[in-house]
């Protein structure tokens, strides 16, 4: 995700993963949302990688 919105990040201190927002500006809700959107993609994608559990009988 680091990756895909870098030029984003590139003004807040980012560590593993984890951005950090400087109190002293407003919180970008936008950009916020675009994060959200792309890791909920992300998950539902690896949710449909997934082999379904066998079916019992």
């Amino acid at each position: 995700m680091v990756a895909a919105f870098q030029k984003e990040f590139a003004r807040y201190a980012v560590d593993k993963g984890t951005i950090r927002f400087p109190l002293s500006e407003p919180v970008p809700v936008k950009l916020i949302g675009r994060i959200a959107k792309f890791s909920a993609k992300e998950v539902a994608g690896r949710e449909k990688a997934k082999p379904a559990p066998p079916k019992n009988r």
